[in-house]
C-alpha cells in the first residue's frame, strides 16, 4: 500500500517511473534471493549509486570543477581498489571455503568496502556543509 501510496504523491513521471521500477526490483530481488543476498544487491547496485550521485550533486552545487574531479577521481582509485581487494579475497577465501560460504564471507567484506566510499562522501559533505 505505501508503494502506491509514494506513486501517487509523485508528481515527475520520469522519478515516478524510476520509483516503480526500483520499487519493483527491491520485492524482486527479495521474492528471489535470501534477505542477506538481496540486501547486498540492493546496497550495491541501488543504494550506493544514488546516493553517490546524489551527494555529487550537492558538491557541484558548493564546489568548483576541479575539486569534483578530483573528488571523482579518489572515488574513483577507491572503487578500483576495493574490487581488486575483494577479487583478491575471493580467490584466498575460494580456496579454503566451498562457494556459497565464499560468497557469503566476500559479500560482507564487500558490504563494509562500500561503506568506507559512503562515510567519505558524507564527511566530505558535511565538512562543506560546516565551513560555510
Amino acid at each position: 500500500m505505501s508503494i502506491f501510496y509514494f506513486i501517487s504523491k509523485i508528481k515527475n513521471n520520469s522519478k515516478k517511473l524510476l520509483f516503480i521500477v526500483e520499487s519493483f526490483a527491491i520485492i524482486s530481488l527479495y521474492v528471489l534471493f535470501s534477505p542477506f543476498i538481496a540486501f547486498t544487491f540492493y546496497f550495491c547496485f541501488l543504494h550506493s549509486p544514488r546516493h553517490y550521485h546524489n551527494s555529487i550533486s550537492i558538491l557541484q552545487r558548493k564546489l568548483d570543477f576541479d575539486k569534483i574531479s578530483q573528488i571523482n577521481k579518489n572515488i574513483l582509485f577507491l572503487t578500483i581498489a576495493t574490487i581488486f581487494m575483494f577479487l583478491v579475497f575471493f580467490s584466498f577465501i575460494i580456496t579454503q571455503y566451498p562457494f556459497n560460504q565464499t560468497i557469503y564471507i566476500t559479500s560482507i567484506v564487500g558490504l563494509a568496502s562500500l561503506t568506507f566510499p559512503h562515510i567519505i562522501v558524507e564527511t566530505i559533505n558535511n565538512k562543506i556543509e560546516f565551513s560555510k
